[in-house]
């Protein structure tokens, strides 16, 4: 039996004006752990920079494909982190650096493990003439928030995703191309700032900065987008969600 069609649609605008108050009161800590988290990659890079002879086997754009990669799965431990805080935020409280630090590593592996398989599901899907990638990221889009607040494994969260955005899908869609979209606007706007010709180390910092931000904001939009859905569907309060952290 098809589901009914919900008599709320998921409000773009209250997600991302709660999203950016969530990010500005915890600005400092979430940017932090998304530096630390997401520095073994930039770090590699100004090592490799360094040694001439590193990797010289490895053809450039497969390197440059590891890289990516490697940067998209660390930043899921961010996203691991930001969901505790997070919540914290939206029932009134406010959590310490080191108790997000903390629940962010007792999470990382479920987390991870859902991050990898739901990403190379959203990447077979872009091979497949993009169009599936783009409705499989739609899906997936609170399917970590869900393995980090409701314990499930990979399967249960990819499927309770799945579930929670069915009937929202386009406001989630919306989401998704806001977000990407002003990634690359403030991708260009950062290139018209600054001239990185011939200075790799501060072009490099630049970047790992900016994707530190970008990570930091990409997994409190998904919380808070996990939030609404559950209180549309299921007419449950941030109380009764937050409950598990207690």
């Amino acid at each position: 039996m098809a589901a009914a069609a919900p008599k709320e649609l998921l409000g773009i605008g209250s997600v991302l004006g709660t999203s950016l108050k969530v990010l500005g009161s915890n600005l400092l800590p979430f940017f932090t752990i998304a530096i630390l988290t997401i520095s073994p990659v930039y770090l590699f890079l100004y090592w490799w920079a360094w040694s001439e002879s590193v990797f010289v086997s490895l053809n450039l754009w497969q390197l440059e494909i590891g890289i990516v990669l490697g940067e998209i799965l660390l930043g899921f431990v961010t996203h691991a982190a930001v969901v505790y805080g997070t919540f914290q935020q939206l029932r009134g409280r406010r959590a310490g650096f080191v108790e997000i630090v903390l629940t962010g590593l007792r999470n990382a592996l479920a987390v991870l493990a859902v991050a990898v398989v739901s990403s190379m599901l959203v990447m077979l899907g872009f091979l497949a003439l993009v169009v599936p990638g783009i409705i499989l990221a739609t899906m997936y889009w609170v399917a970590i928030p869900a393995a980090v607040v409701e314990k499930t494994g990979i399967a249960d969260s990819l499927a309770r995703s799945s579930d929670l955005t069915r009937g929202h899908r386009w406001p989630v869609f919306a989401l998704f191309l806001i977000f990407w979209v002003g990634q690359g606007l403030f991708d260009r706007l950062v290139e018209s700032m600054f001239d990185f010709d011939g200075d790799y180390n501060f072009a490099l910092a630049v970047t790992w900065l900016m994707s530190a931000a970008i990570t930091a904001l990409g997994a409190v939009v998904s919380t808070v987008t996990y939030y609404h859905l559950r209180r549309l569907k299921e007419g449950i309060g941030i109380d009764e969600i937050a409950a598990v952290f207690d």
